[in-house]
C-alpha cells in the first residue's frame, strides 16, 4: 500500500496592529514678541545696552565694515573698547546712557549736559548705516561721550567728591587718548590741511578735527610724554618691566619672518673696511639688543634713537655706490623699507605706552584721594568713640589698663645668669 504522508498544517498567528495616533497639528509660527523693558527704575547695565541696540534692529556686524571710512571707523571702535577703563572697569561705566543707569539724577543730568551720548549709541549708529556721513561726525560722538563726563562731574570734582573726581580725570585722560588713537587708526581719511598754523592740539580736547596738523600735533604730544620718560628698569637677568618689555616689542617689530632677507645687512656688527670713514657711530640690531638685555638704555627714546641709526648710517653709506654696486644698491633699498616700518612700530608704540604713563598717573591720584579719605574716616571713627566713651564717664583707653577683678597672685623670679665657665668677660 502506499503510504500517504499528511503534513500537518501550521497554527496561524495573528497579530493585532494598534493603529498609529494622530499627529497633533503644529501650532503657527508666530513672530517673536518685542522685549518690553520697563524703565521706571535703574536698569542693570547689560539690559540698558540690550535696550539701545533694540532701537537698531538694522545693525550689521563688524566683520562686514572692512573698507572705507566705516571700516577705519570700526577699527578704532573696537581698539578703544580694549581700554582696561572701558572694557574691564568697573568703576567707570561709559557704555549707556546715565539716566538709564541712574534715573535719580536724571533731572539734574538733563539741566547740564544738553546732547547726551553713550558708547552704545554711537556703535548701534555706526553699524546701522546712514546714520553718519563721515568719520568726523562719528569720532564727535565719540568724543562727546566723554566730554559729558568732564562736564557733569565738574562740579563734584571742585568739591571734592570722590566718585566725581575719579570720572572727571578719566574722562580727561580718555579724551586724549581718543584723540591719539583716532589720528593714528583714521589716518588714510585725514583732511590735508596743509601747515596750518596755530595754538598746538593737546591736552583733554573736548572736540577736535581729523586733519594732518592736529596728528602732528598729537604725535609731538605723545613723543613728548614717552621718548623722555625714565625707562622703569629691572636688574640684569630679573624679568622685563613693562616698559622693558615694550622696548623688546620694538625690536622684535624688525624681526618677522617677511624682513629676513631685507635685514641680513643690519643684523651683526660687520662693517667694510671703509666703514668709520664715512659714519662716526656704527650701529646694529645685535648691539641694541645686547644694550637691552645688559640694561644700558636709560629711556625709551634712546632705543629708538639707536634703532633709526641703524637704517640712517646705511642710507648715509650705500647712498654713494647704490648705482654702481648692486649690494650697496640692496642695501639702500632695504633700509628705505625697513625705516619705514620701524616709524609704523614706533607710532603704535608711542599710543600704547603715552595712555598707560598718563593711565598710572591718574591712577596714582586716584589712590591717593581714597587713602587720605580712608584716614579722614578713620580719624572721624576714633573721634566719635572717644566722644563716646568720655559720655559713659570711661577714661579713653583704660578699658585695658584697668587692674584684675579677681585676686591674683604675682610671684616674681630673679635668675642670675650664670658666668662658670665662660672663656671671655661677661
Amino acid at each position: 500500500p502506499i503510504a500517504a504522508i499528511v503534513a500537518k498544517a501550521p497554527t496561524p498567528v495573528i497579530s493585532i496592529q494598534k493603529p498609529k495616533p494622530k499627529p497633533k497639528p503644529k501650532a503657527p509660527k508666530m513672530a517673536l514678541p518685542r522685549i518690553i523693558i520697563r524703565t521706571d527704575g535703574p536698569l542693570p547695565l547689560h539690559v540698558a545696552i540690550a535696550k539701545i541696540k533694540q532701537e537698531f534692529a538694522m545693525r550689521r556686524p563688524h566683520k562686514d565694515l572692512t573698507l572705507g571710512w566705516e571700516g577705519a571707523c570700526s577699527r578704532f571702535y573696537r581698539e578703544l573698547k580694549r581700554h582696561p577703563w572701558i572694557s574691564t572697569s568697573k568703576r567707570f561705566v561709559f557704555d549707556a546712557p546715565v539716566p538709564m543707569l541712574h534715573p535719580e539724577i536724571k533731572q539734574a543730568y538733563a539741566a547740564v549736559v544738553k546732547h547726551p551720548m553713550d558708547l552704545t549709541t554711537a556703535e548701534s549708529k555706526l553699524l546701522q548705516g546712514g546714520l553718519y556721513q563721515s568719520a568726523q561726525e562719528f569720532v564727535n560722538d565719540i568724543s562727546l561721550v566723554f566730554a559729558n563726563a568732564v562736564i557733569f562731574n565738574k562740579a563734584g570734582q571742585e568739591q571734592g567728591d570722590p566718585t566725581s573726581c575719579a570720572y572727571f580725570d578719566a574722562s580727561q585722560h580718555l579724551l586724549r587718548y581718543s584723540r591719539w588713537l583716532s589720528m593714528e587708526l583714521i589716518s588714510q581719511f585725514l583732511v590735508d590741511d596743509g601747515h596750518a598754523e596755530g595754538a598746538a592740539q593737546t591736552g583733554p580736547l573736548s572736540q577736535w578735527n581729523l586733519t594732518t596738523s592736529n596728528q602732528r600735533d598729537a604725535r609731538k604730544e605723545m613723543h613728548e610724554i614717552v621718548m623722555k620718560h625714565d625707562l622703569d628698569g629691572s636688574e640684569e637677568g630679573d624679568r622685563y618691566t613693562w616698559m622693558e618689555s615694550e622696548c623688546e616689542k620694538l625690536l622684535k617689530s624688525l624681526r618677522h619672518q617677511s624682513d629676513i632677507k631685507r635685514m641680513t645687512f643690519f643684523l651683526q656688527p660687520n662693517y667694510p673696511a671703509d666703514y668709520f670713514g664715512y659714519i662716526s657711530k656704527p650701529m646694529a640690531w645685535e648691539t641694541c639688543h645686547r644694550r637691552l638685555q645688559e640694561r644700558l638704555y636709560k629711556t625709551m627714546g634712546e632705543v629708538a634713537s639707536d634703532l633709526r641709526l641703524i637704517f640712517s648710517n646705511a642710507l648715509k653709506y650705500n647712498g654713494r655706490m647704490k648705482d654702481k654696486d648692486p649690494v650697496s644698491l640692496a642695501a639702500y633699498d632695504s633700509a628705505v623699507d625697513m625705516s619705514g616700518k620701524l616709524e609704523v612700530a614706533v607710532q603704535r608704540m608711542l599710543v600704547t605706552v603715552a595712555d598707560r604713563i598718563e593711565r598710572e598717573k591718574v591712577e596714582e591720584i586716584v589712590l591717593g584721594r581714597e587713602q587720605e579719605i580712608a584716614r579722614k574716616n578713620e580719624e572721624e571713627r576714633l573721634k566719635k568713640e572717644w566722644q563716646e566713651e568720655r559720655e559713659r564717664g570711661v577714661v579713653p583707653g583704660s578699658r585695658t589698663q584697668m587692674a584684675p577683678t579677681t585676686n591674683q597672685t604675682v610671684k616674681i623670679i630673679s635668675r642670675r645668669k650664670k658666668q662658670e665657665g665662660l672663656d671671655f668677660e661677661f
